[in-house]
């Protein structure tokens, strides 16, 4: 069975406007919010509802800066870090490994690199950002 986690942001609160975009310890409430659910092993996929468009800018930044770990800067992917054979050699350049955690500074993979839950949510927002990007 599959179980979709739904997180309401709504901006317009009466009692603390604008929380969902509430900086603690430097990011977005609305970012530990999905992160957390993110872990949660009994939930399939995590997604934001929301109607205001800051949520949504916020929400379309992170999935940007998230995916950008991945994809090609020039001729080199941010994930490989200074592993010269990973970035250069064909054979192993367009391999991607998804990584238990990435370096906040530089975006190369450091950890177990077998997370296959990754996978997925990198595939979903390639995908997103692709048909974002041609519409």
């Amino acid at each position: 069975m599959k179980i979709i986690g739904v997180i309401p942001a709504r901006y317009g609160s009466t009692r603390f406007p604008g929380k969902p975009l509430h900086k603690i310890a430097g990011k977005p409430l609305i970012q530990w919010v999905v992160e957390q659910c993110q872990k949660a092993k009994s939930l399939s996929k995590v997604v934001v509802a929301t109607d205001d468009t800051q949520i949504w800018e916020v929400a379309q930044e992170l999935s940007r800066r998230l995916s950008h770990i991945f994809l090609r800067n020039g001729n080199e992917r941010p994930v490989f870090g200074d592993y010269r054979k990973l970035q250069d050699n064909p054979h192993f350049r367009d391999h991607l490994l998804f990584y238990e955690y990435f370096h906040g500074d530089n975006g190369s993979g450091v950890g177990a690199s077998h997370q296959t839950g990754w996978t997925g949510l990198i595939a979903k927002l390639l995908q997103q950002a692709g048909r974002t990007d041609s519409e």
